[in-house]
């Protein structure tokens, strides 16, 4: 039995995740009120349109307006709002974060969406849905902080119909940059830079 809190169900219990990952937790759950008036400078210092990048990152997933899509780890819902105006009135959008702050945030965003949006309170490792059961699934800003990357791929590929599409992308640095100046203020100010990129999994 799991509960349902504000129209949410919640499938994870912060007692029972690793530690790195209640630290992420918890530093999101913090950070949850003000993440919107910080998150678009990694794209401003980079002199990138936010949303037109963020356009181009769901442009892989070939969404239609009756794509049933998964977005894991959806945050305050920067690239959601994208992907709803994607789908229509007969899709189904699914959007899940560990975080009850973030998908607080992101569901207001979402309110009169125009598609059909269901929130989920749950872990990336151990997605609460059946198998092949999505068009599309995209997860960006977060995996670097999944508690078990390869896994939480297997789980995207798990809950995909074949021949489905699965985009997944992160914060990162190009290895040339570590040692230069620029990368040094950039990982400082951004502690996730410093992320290895996640290609072995």
């Amino acid at each position: 039995a799991y509960p349902i809190i504000d129209g949410v169900p919640v499938f994870v219990e912060e007692k029972n995740l690793p530690s790195a990952q209640a630290e992420a937790l918890s530093y999101y759950d913090d950070v949850s009120n003000v993440y919107d008036d910080v998150a678009g400078l990694t794209f401003r210092i980079q002199y990138l349109d936010e949303d037109k990048t963020r356009n181009a990152f769901i442009e892989p997933l070939g969404l239609t307006p009756e794509s049933r899509v998964l977005e894991s780890a959806c945050g305050t819902g920067r690239d959601s709002l994208n992907i709803a105006r994607a789908l229509g009135k007969n899709g189904q959008f699914y959007l899940q974060d560990l975080s009850k702050g973030m998908l607080s945030r992101c569901k207001a965003k979402l309110a009169g969406a125009g598609v059909p949006c269901e929130f989920v309170l749950g872990d990336a490792c151990h997605l609460p849905f059946p198998d092949g059961y999505f068009d599309a699934v995209f997860s960006f800003g977060g995996i670097c902080v999944f508690g078990d990357i390869a896994q939480s791929l297997r789980e995207m590929a798990r809950v995909s119909k074949k021949g489905a599409r699965i985009a997944v992308g992160d914060e990162s640095l190009g290895p040339w940059l570590y040692d230069s100046e620029y990368g040094k203020v950039l990982m400082h100010t951004n502690p996730l830079l410093k992320a290895e990129l996640p290609l072995k999994h």
